[in-house]
Order: structure tokens, then sequence, then C-alpha cells
């Protein structure tokens, strides 16, 4: 009798050792295969690549994707305020010379901002197109934040976090 319990008890340790170190090597492929595509798409384990035009050393790096909410363009400040991908508000700020553009902290889908690219975000000056999408660059060191703009395609049901 005791055997038989014994062998009963070995058994059942043995089976539930199996399934766990299967669940184990599931869960690693997975994540292996989810961080392969991660940076695929650029991103690295979690994180999203900034353009290379922003500098500023990633762990001092923050972004803000999501959807202008607000625009405000003046002689020497731009501000922006985001409702991120992460349901959160952000407002950014960018001071620059009151007798330059602000462009050249601006990138549009990631590539270089021109002066004839203003009409590719503003409906007129300082009023920006509606549905307008952004991810604000902020880096901790207080150097302005880089923006890149992401003008809407036309495909509104487009998910969240698609530029």
């Amino acid at each position: 009798m005791i055997i038989a319990l014994t062998r009963t008890v070995f058994f059942c340790l043995s089976l539930a050792c199996i399934i766990a170190a299967s669940v184990t090597f599931s869960v690693k492929a997975q994540r292996t295969r989810q961080d392969g595509a991660a940076r695929e798409s650029g991103q690295d384990a979690g994180r999203v690549r900034p353009p290379e035009t922003v500098t500023c050393d990633r762990n001092n790096l923050t972004s803000y994707p999501g959807k202008v909410i607000s625009y405000t363009r003046r002689a020497g400040r731009v501000t922006l305020r985001i409702r991120t991908d992460w349901d959160t508000t952000e407002t950014v700020s960018l001071r620059h010379s009151r007798k330059s553009s602000p462009a050249r902290w601006f990138l549009l889908r990631g590539a270089a901002f021109t002066n004839s690219d203003w009409d590719k975000i503003e409906s007129s000056k300082g009023r920006l197109i509606q549905g307008m999408r952004a991810s604000a660059w902020v880096c901790s060191d207080g150097r302005a934040p880089i923006i890149d703009w992401q003008p809407p395609t036309g495909d509104e049901t487009a998910p969240r976090g698609t530029p």
C-alpha cells in the first residue's frame, strides 16, 4: 500500500515538474519571438527607437506619441498638448528665438521638416490640421524637444500607435 502511494505521489510530482518546465519553455520562446518582432519594428525591449536626429541619451529621453489636442504657435514659442497613446495628457513647450522658425526642431513622419511642410501640419498660420498626431521627444537635460508630426492619412480607423 505504501509503495503504491509513493509511486502515485512520485508520478504526480514528476508530471507537475514536466508541466511547469514546458510552460516555462513556452513563455521564454514567446518572449524571444516578441523581442525579435520588437527589434524589427524599431522597438527595443518595449522602447520605441528615436529618430536619428534625437541625440539625447536614451536613458534621459521620453517620448509622448499621440493625438495633438491643443496647439499654439507664437513668436518664440510653440506649445502643444498631446493625448498620448497611454491615455495621459502631456504639455510640451518649445522655446526658440523670436526671429527664427521652430522648424529646425520639427520632423515630418521622421524626415527633416522644411518650410514647404507647414501646409501639411497647419490649415492656416497657428491652426493645426484636425486629427494631427505627433511624437514629442523630450530630453531631461533641458534641450529643446523634437516634434515628429504625423498628419492624418485619411484612414481614421488605424489602431493607436500607428503613425
